[in-house]
């Protein structure tokens, strides 16, 4: 009967990466800055420095910032393949990063197109007029809505929201702890209890607006609504319409934060976008109550008035019946603050 013979060897085998052995380690010691990106990177994620973003943003990001000017959040965010989303969002695919420093948004994009530059955008906190962060099923926004000179203009781009939407809250609560006013607006004293809101709050919406509140915030004052459903006239007779959904409009020392679902399409079919609006008090300029008729459903509004400069921009926020009273009191709060 033959013998077994057996092979043994102590070279080790060469790692399955498809360079030469020994580049290797030298890849390993690159930083992100110094390796080429096509914008594809896996998921969004936070950096502490430029030198830490892929591609081009590290030369756009780093010549934007001011000698000794303080990074409050940073975060990169690759292609997203799609031009729009709930709530009228839309947006260019391109990878994007952006910071918050203590005065201002830098917002750098690149489309990795042929014919198309990267470019950068400087939004300085005191043209800011709202920022929203949301998703749906698998897309997530960032919009900063502000005065551009004689005009209102909008920076919005989209990413893939399953690790991104924690991140770009994150950014949002850096956000609101640099635009807190410095001279606080009056609240009730003592101010609300954070458990009454989370009462009457869904889980859902609670998940988006928790991770955004600075530590210390103070609740002033708070409204909500529920979904309401009207009818309209159509080919095969009355159909269905959401016009309102269910939110919640919330007022703290840091300004006013709207969350709200993206409506249904029916009664039995769900959408699973929800959208969260940060004001600054700065912006705020009047909040009146208001009565909307949409689809034959009269709805109790509180209508903002937001603007900058020679900017302004307006936008009504439903609110239920029942809370009529508190809508009225925040009301009276934000025009007495303004």
């Amino acid at each position: 009967m033959g013998e077994k013979a057996f092979i043994t060897g102590t070279r080790a085998a060469a790692p399955l990466t498809g360079r030469p052995e020994g580049s290797a380690a030298k890849w390993a010691r690159r930083r992100p800055c110094e390796v080429p990106s096509c914008g594809r990177e896996v998921m969004v994620f936070p950096v502490e420095g430029p030198e830490d973003l892929p591609g081009i943003h590290p030369d756009l990001i780093g010549a934007a910032l001011r000698p000794g000017e303080r990074l409050r959040s940073l975060v990169y965010a690759p292609i997203w393949d799609g031009h729009e989303a709930p709530f009228g969002v839309r947006a260019e695919p391109a990878s994007h990063a952006v910071a918050v420093t203590n005065d201002r948004f830098l917002v750098s994009s690149d489309p990795h197109r042929k014919r198309r530059t990267p470019s950068l955008r400087v939004i300085p906190f005191r043209d800011v007029l709202s920022v929203e962060s949301g998703s749906s099923l698998l897309p997530g926004w960032l919009v900063v809505r502000f005065s551009d000179g004689e005009k209102a203009a909008t920076a919005s781009f989209l990413y893939e929201s399953t690790y991104g939407i924690e991140h770009f809250g994150a950014l949002v609560r850096e956000y609101r702890a640099a635009v807190r006013p410095a001279r606080r607006p009056l609240v009730p004293s003592p101010p609300l209890a954070w458990s009454e809101l989370w009462r009457h709050v869904a889980p859902r919406q609670a998940g988006r607006l928790e991770p955004v509140l600075v530590e210390g915030e103070s609740l002033a004052a708070f409204a909500c609504s529920s979904q309401t459903w009207g009818t309209r006239a159509s080919l095969w007779g009355e159909a269905p319409i959401c016009v309102a959904e269910a939110g919640v409009v919330v007022v703290t020392d840091c300004g006013v934060v709207h969350v709200v679902n993206e409506p249904d399409l029916r009664p039995d079919i769900w959408s699973f976008g929800i959208n969260m609006r940060c004001i600054p008090h700065e912006a705020l300029r009047s909040c009146v109550i208001v009565e909307r008729v949409s689809a034959g459903v009269s709805l109790q509004c509180l209508r903002l008035k937001l603007a900058r400069g020679r900017v302004a921009w307006h936008m009504d926020v439903p609110v239920g019946d029942s809370y009529v009273a508190v809508a009225a009191r925040l009301s009276r709060m934000l025009e007495g603050s303004g």
